[in-house]
This record gives structure tokens, sequence and C-alpha cells, in this order.
């Protein structure tokens, strides 16, 4: 009988601890670089997000073997080889006994979230000619990792190699009295679409002007 009431209880303080363990919020310090597979609202894999050896995300989900971790607003699956678990840090819920002595909150200082940005596509028009896929250019003005504020990138020829041989193209017209007209050809333009957050945006900006990102 007694063989029995310690069986029970060994079982019963297992279980418990298991239940408190799984309750605490985790997060994952990624070990190496890797791709995971993303999924969809149904739970499906979608395709592919390559993470960067140090990154640290929320931990949705542990099964045997993956990890479930939430990057930029997706549900991303890893090995959990690739990733170590640790406790996520909680802020204390409980307040002191005299609110007058902590310190005043200073205001915000801006409204910026901060956040990561997943480039999709970025392409740059020519005059009289096919867009440039400047996706890869564009990526290496963009800071990797979280962004802590806006960044501003300048629009120029620079990102596409065919725009810079082309140069600024001037159209002479003559009139029927001989007089002659010039026109300078039409400002390229770059489209950009990328998730900010998960969140889909795009933008187009005129060669000349700033790309202010998110």
């Amino acid at each position: 009988m007694k063989t029995f009431l310690l069986l029970a209880l060994t079982l019963f303080s297992a279980s418990h601890l298991n239940a408190q363990s799984a309750s605490v919020p985790m997060q994952g310090n990624l070990l190496r670089s890797t791709s995971g597979r993303t999924l969809n609202e149904r739970g499906l894999s979608d395709g592919t997000m390559p993470l960067k050896k140090d990154r640290v995300y929320d931990v949705i989900e542990q099964k045997m073997g993956y990890v479930v971790l939430a990057v930029a607003g997706r549900q991303v699956v890893v090995n959990k080889s690739d990733v170590e678990l640790t406790p996520k840090p909680q802020i204390p819920a409980s307040m002191p006994e005299n609110p007058a002595a902590l310190p005043p909150t200073p205001p915000p200082a801006a409204e910026f979230k901060p956040g990561e940005i997943v480039l999709l596509s970025a392409k740059y028009t020519l005059q009289g000619n096919q867009a440039r896929n400047v996706k890869n250019r564009l990526a290496k003005l963009i800071p990797m990792g979280t962004l802590t504020q806006p960044v501003k990138i300048l629009v120029t020829d620079a990102l596409s190699t065919a725009a810079a041989n082309q140069g600024n193209v001037a159209v002479i017209t003559t009139s029927g009295y001989g007089v002659a007209s010039v026109q300078m050809a039409p400002k390229n333009i770059l489209t950009v679409e990328y998730t900010y957050n998960g969140e889909a945006r795009q933008q187009q900006v005129t060669e000349g002007s700033y790309l202010i990102l998110p």
C-alpha cells in the first residue's frame, strides 16, 4: 500500500511540474543560421523563411523534434536542435506599495513601432524599357534585424546598372517654325513590396526622392 501511494505521489508531482513548465512562456535563440518552414492560417506549410544566427523569437508551440516560432507576424517551424529554449523574461505584475516612489515615466519619443522588414520585390522603371529587378541592391541598403527607427534611402539610378548607363536622356523636338525645344525624359520610379511585422505594404518613389521605411 505504501509503495502504491509513493508511486502515485511521484506521478502526480511529475505531471504537476510538466504542467507548470508548459505554462511558462518560452523564447528561442537561434544557434545557427537556417531556413524555417512558414505556416499559413490553416497550419499548412506555404514556403520558407531565412533565419539568422543569434536572433531571439517567441516560442508559439513545442513538438517532438521541432519548435514553432513567431517571426515577423508569421509562424515558422525550425528543428529543435537549431534553437536554445529559455524562459521568456517576465515583467513583474505587482506594483510597489508606494507608487509615488517610482520615477516619473518619460513621454514616448515617437509612435514608431520596432519591427523587421521582409523585402518581397523591388522594381525600377526605365523610360521605354521593362522594369528592372533591383531587390538585391535595395536589400543591401536596409539594415538587418529589428528596426528601431525609420530608414531613409535616396532613390537614384545607382539601383540599376541599366539606368545608370542610360543617363538623363533628353528629347529634342522641332516645331513647324524651326523652333527646337528640349524635354527631359520622365524620371524613373521605384516600386517596392515588403512586409513589416507581417503586414503587407507597397510604396512607389520617384527618382531623386527618398524612400522612407517602414
